[in-house]
């Protein structure tokens, strides 16, 4: 169905793209809240001690015979390099070095030093001195102070060349089958460090504050209880996976499956579009922001009026854990509190609310109209009705529907325009293109105008 609006664009009402999670979805996210702490990390592969015991003879073994090493390299700033660097120590850490029988993986440090050339950078080490050993992760620097960020306290040496007996240092490394292989706070995360980019820890310690406040909160959702079945996903989220399989590479691909059939499933509330596509590993879904890859926690994305969610989707390995990462605002977040008590109306159709999709040319948004009672909601609907009937569609049922705090901020974020009291306001980015507006509507903007109209209401 088309219309023509005063300013000229053409619309038509698309599929309903939104609508609250259903009794049985909602049973099931709070179900993964209440044992998230249990469960995580159970897809993480482990590898028993003798095996990363054979690595680690082998790293030390080479180093002990090699502490000097020509390196070519490639800068991202100053082109191809050429470095000598020298190994001054050997270090394994972590669960490891804690005598555990089971381990992730196996965390070493090495003391390198550049002879000539500048410090290659960390990955370009580990190649050197590790080569391609798997569930092995080196860090450079020193158990106090190395590239990882964080302290090694029970970090045990294994080679130097004061002390180069590394197979003596290996061996007297106590076994201890009660170590706990996540002793670090950061460890309470649902996914490992490496899986992230991240600039520094103090990020991740941070978003910890943040969950312990309350002011965001996330649930872990592991792949393996995800059935991905495409033959049941709307015909805009078979093209949307289409377009990702062409244009991105095949492991961001192959996340988004998950990615897909969660919100077809559970949110039942995205708006599969292609232009939705941010870079080549972030895409917007509705109010959610997902990051595919190695992606950033961009936890501050939460204190905007068009993001109610994050999705974290690292990409799948083996050694995992592979899953989804949803974060969203807690209740003690200014701006889910803010929002507590505000209610606005809308137009549904088959329980979802009615979004209209407007297009400029090349350019294409969704919009939502919403309403500050039901009573003015009722009269466009009863309109809406009418002119349903004259087209002879009938079989479509429009009713009014309330949503209420986050209920309201989810609707919101899911489109890019919404009007409301005689106002037309930019909520996403492309909304605010597509409108030739200069920002978009803040938390405060809508606070006002929701108000506003309550008083007027009111009088």
């Amino acid at each position: 169905m088309f219309r023509v609006t005063d300013y000229g664009r053409q619309r038509w009402r698309t599929r309903p793209a939104f609508c609250y999670p259903s009794a049985d979805s909602g049973h099931w996210l709070e179900h993964k809240r209440a044992v998230l702490d249990v469960t995580r990390k159970l897809g993480e592969r482990t590898r028993t001690r003798s095996s990363l015991t054979l690595a680690l003879q082998r790293i030390a073994a080479r180093i002990a015979s090699q502490q000097v090493y020509e390196v070519e390299w490639s800068d991202r700033l100053f082109g191809a390099q050429s470095s000598r660097i020298r190994v001054e120590g050997l270090w394994v850490a972590g669960s490891y070095a804690r005598g555990a029988l089971d381990c992730g993986d196996l965390d070493v440090i090495a003391k390198v030093v550049s002879e000539q050339g500048i410090l290659p950078w960390r990955a370009t080490i580990s190649r050197t001195l590790v080569g391609h050993a798997p569930d092995v992760r080196l860090y450079s620097g020193t158990p106090e102070k190395n590239s990882s960020g964080v302290s090694f306290p029970e970090a045990r040496l294994v080679w130097s060349p004061a002390e180069p007996n590394w197979q003596a240092a290996i061996s007297a490394i106590t076994v201890d089958p009660s170590a706990a292989r996540y002793s670090r706070r950061t460890d309470a995360l649902p996914v490992r460090t490496e899986q992230l980019y991240l600039d520094n820890l103090d990020a991740l310690e941070q978003l910890l504050d943040l969950k312990l406040n309350q002011v965001i909160d996330w649930v872990w959702l592991p792949a393996d209880e995800i059935s991905v079945r495409p033959e049941t996903w709307s015909s805009d989220a078979r093209e949307f996976a289409d377009s990702l399989r062409q244009q991105r590479g095949k492991k961001t691909h192959s996340v988004m499956q998950f990615v897909i059939q969660y919100h077809e499933q559970y949110d039942n509330c995205a708006i599969w579009d292609r232009s939705m596509f941010s870079d080549k590993s972030s895409f917007r879904v509705g109010g959610s922001q997902v990051f595919a890859g190695r992606p950033p926690v961009q936890v501050e994305l939460l204190n905007e009026i068009w993001c109610s969610s994050l999705v974290v989707a690292p990409h799948l390995s083996r050694r995992g854990p592979n899953g989804l990462w949803i974060i969203s605002r807690g209740v003690n977040h200014p701006i889910e509190q803010a929002f507590r008590e505000r209610t606005l109306y809308y137009l549904e159709m088959g329980k979802r609310p009615w979004i209209v999709q407007e297009i400029d040319g090349w350019r294409r948004i969704h919009s939502l109209e919403l309403f500050r009672s039901g009573k003015h909601a009722e009269k466009v609907a009863t309109k809406e009705r009418s002119e349903l009937k004259k087209v002879g569609q009938e079989e479509f049922e429009i009713d009014v529907a309330a949503a209420t705090g986050s209920e309201l901020l989810r609707l919101i974020a899911a489109v890019d325009v919404i009007e409301f009291a005689s106002a037309r306001l930019a909520i996403s980015r492309d909304g605010m293109f597509f409108d030739d507006v200069t920002e978009r509507a803040s938390a405060d903007t809508l606070l006002a105008l929701i108000d506003g109209a309550r008083g007027k209401s009111r009088r």
